[in-house]
């Protein structure tokens, strides 16, 4: 199963990739997940120039999230739109670990984002 770590206001999402090995471990953000330390930092011109850099995840979830979680602090609410809209259509939907410990779907982090945004 692949494992999103979020951190911040439960509207407001921050995700980092993360692997629990066994139902039993314990659940680490990847900590050098692209974006993730700027978007930890309010440095989100910084998160943004890493996260469309990175190629490798396109149409990652998770990815696209944090592309508009970056977009909406910077007020460019045109884009964060279409990054969580695509995050909620993406055809990969994965389980998402949030600050309280609560999961919840890729898909439905991404329509409450969507949702927060108006």
């Amino acid at each position: 199963m692949k494992v999103i770590l979020f951190g911040g206001l439960a509207a407001m999402f921050v995700a980092s990739t993360a692997v629990a090995q066994a139902p039993s471990a314990e659940v680490k953000p990847d900590l050098g997940a692209p974006g993730y330390a700027a978007l930890m930092s309010n440095d989100n011109e910084g998160a943004l120039r890493q996260l469309l850099a990175d190629r490798s995840a396109r149409n990652d979830p998770a990815r696209l999230i944090n592309i508009g979680r970056a977009h909406a602090r910077l007020g460019d609410k045109m884009n964060a739109r279409k990054a969580f809209e695509a995050a909620a259509k993406s055809t990969e939907e994965v389980d998402l670990v949030l600050a309280d410990g609560s999961v919840m779907s890729s898909r439905k982090a991404a329509l409450l984002a969507l949702k927060a945004l108006n």
